[in-house]
């Protein structure tokens, strides 16, 4: 495993993707202060203030993961994560809010992006891009942020952050390599924000309306029923919630 930093860069997860080669062991991070061009899921950008907080990216490798799992990964290194502050933080009320944000009361604590390369039908390379609010206190544009230091009011060393996240990111993909499906599931569905049978509203490009969280399906699409009973399906980004 290899570590490399960089004060600041565009973004983890391309300068990763730049040097990636067969000899980069596996598990290697790349971490930064400040990027200029951090990303959140679907082009959506990360605020960050340069020195506060945890901005890194993972190589992993996967054994033999074929590409319609993929949402197995997200699953089993948001739980990683989760864990991974968890057992430097008593934090309560934190949960995954689908598909892969990091939140604590309703708040975004962290973000993750992975960016995926194939050989045939299986995944050879994943990049796990991860924000995670550290020691910031102050921010202008993010939606609904909280921070460790927000929630704790002391300050955290985030390389020991960054160990701990790739440690546990370690132990979750044993259990990809070992195509351990239900149980990456049932970790993931248990830390799953509003995952507690109770209706909550929603909105898309119908309308708002109340529904409950039925099921995650293997594609990462969510399932939900209505207060009508109907069944609804959605992809990322197809749905807003409604605190």
């Amino acid at each position: 495993m290899q570590n490399i930093f960089v004060p600041e860069t565009s973004s983890t997860s391309s300068q990763l993707r730049a040097i990636l080669s067969p000899s980069l062991p596996t598990y290697t991070i790349f971490r930064t202060d400040f990027q200029t061009a951090g990303r959140g899921q679907v082009g959506n950008s990360w605020e960050s203030e340069p020195g506060k907080n945890l901005l890194m990216s993972l190589l992993l490798r996967p054994a033999s993961l074929e590409i319609h799992n993929h949402f197995f990964l997200t699953m089993a290194t948001s739980v990683a994560i989760v864990r991974a502050i968890s057992s430097l933080v008593p934090l309560t009320d934190i949960h995954i809010k689908w598909p892969n944000d990091i939140i604590v009361s309703g708040r975004k604590l962290a973000g993750i992006l992975i960016e995926t390369t194939l050989r045939g039908v299986n995944i050879s390379t994943a990049i796990l891009g991860l924000g995670l609010n550290v020691n910031q206190d102050i921010f202008h544009f993010a939606p609904r942020p909280t921070s460790l230091k927000l929630l704790t009011s002391r300050e955290f060393d985030i390389s020991s952050l960054a160990d701990a996240v790739r440690q546990e990111v370690i132990r979750s993909m044993a259990f990809v390599d070992g195509s351990l499906w239900s149980d990456i599931k049932a970790a993931y569905m248990n830390l799953l924000w509003r995952n507690d049978g109770e209706y909550y509203d929603f909105t898309d490009a119908t309308g708002t309306f109340r529904a409950r969280i039925i099921d995650i399906e293997s594609t990462g699409h969510l399932l939900l029923t209505d207060t009508q009973g109907r069944l609804r399906n959605y992809d990322f980004q197809e749905i807003d919630w409604i605190y």
